[in-house]
């Protein structure tokens, strides 16, 4: 018994020890440290997104220095990338270190009570050794739950980059859900046409299948670049997204639709096609066909379209214009 007294007294100075160590590793200062990072990595992204999206509407500036505004914003989401994964490391290790430092400190308990019953000699209870074995299931049980992957919401799985066996990899897509009662449309429109647009901006939507049907939507989220901090979008998300007002019943996933967004409307205007409108040497000007034959006429213009273009000056109603 005296042996046995020995043995018990020796393991736990060990476990002490352990312990000890347990909660100098465990010191938040790691945890901390990263999400400082991960903020830091998150501002420069949104810099380096503001600092390409300026590039971008200076047509004057030279292209070598738009790539390394480009080269920039590249390198910072690499390194957003790589902030999120130290985070998430450092916050997975605070989780098991604290239930670490639990099952320790029960073993701790666990010697102290069988020094105490060898003392005494008394046979071990039972209840510290089923509270330690419940905590290293519950440890197991988290690892498995931070193995899985499970979805936001219910849906439908429209595609699944990922198959039984395989090794899922962070930051990547594994599976796309959809909720086919909230469908809505989304398009990938470039710089030019983004920075004319606005949240909640009225839409008129033809579906390509039923051109004949007109629905009214609007401009619900758009890039965070453009959107002026206020959209819901992530970082990485450069889609335009457009909802519609009305939904029709029979509305399927995949459709294709043509989207007018209406930027300005002017009514009784001068207007004339595109085809009419002259440029040459920097200027900008019709063809006048007159009873002693042509003339130019500089004009200035106003609102513009695809099919029509204001006249504002240069040009007066029942003039008859010579088309290129």
């Amino acid at each position: 018994q005296q042996d046995a007294l020995a043995e018990a007294t020796i393991n736990r100075e060990k476990i002490r020890l352990e312990l000890q160590q347990v909660h100098t590793h465990s010191d938040s200062a790691t945890l901390i440290s990263a999400q400082i990072e991960l903020e830091n990595a998150q501002q420069h992204v949104v810099n380096s997104e503001y600092e390409l999206q300026k590039s971008l509407d200076r047509d004057w500036e030279p292209e070598d220095l738009r790539r390394q505004y480009e080269r920039a914003l590249k390198a910072a989401q690499e390194g957003l990338a790589i902030a999120q994964a130290r985070y998430n490391d450092a916050l997975a290790g605070s989780g098991a270190g604290s239930l670490d430092r639990q099952i320790l400190e029960q073993e701790l308990a666990l010697v102290d009570l069988r020094i105490t019953q060898l003392q005494r000699d008394i046979d071990p209870l039972l209840k510290l050794d089923v509270e330690r074995a419940r905590l290293e299931v519950q440890k197991i049980e988290n690892q498995i739950a931070a193995a899985q992957l499970i979805a936001p919401f219910d849906g439908e799985v429209l595609s699944l980059n990922i198959r039984a066996g395989s090794q899922a990899e962070a930051f990547q897509t594994a599976i796309v859900l959809a909720q086919p009662e909230t469908l809505e449309i989304t398009a990938e429109l470039g710089s030019e046409q983004l920075n004319q647009m606005s949240l909640e901006q009225a839409a008129t939507i033809a579906l390509r299948n039923r051109p004949e049907e007109t629905f009214r939507g609007t401009v619900h989220q758009l890039p965070y670049a453009f959107s002026g901090g206020t959209s819901a979008a992530d970082d990485d998300d450069s889609r335009v997204r457009i909802r519609l007002d009305n939904p029709p019943t029979n509305l399927a996933l995949g459709e294709l639709a043509m989207v007018v967004i209406t930027l300005e409307e002017k009514e009784n205007v001068l207007w004339l096609p595109p085809t009419a409108i002259r440029t040459f040497q920097r200027r900008t000007f019709v063809v006048i066909e007159e009873a002693d034959g042509q003339r130019r006429s500089d004009i200035r213009m106003g609102i513009e379209s695809e099919t029509r273009v204001e006249i504002l000056e240069g040009v007066e109603e029942g003039q008859i214009i010579v088309g290129e």
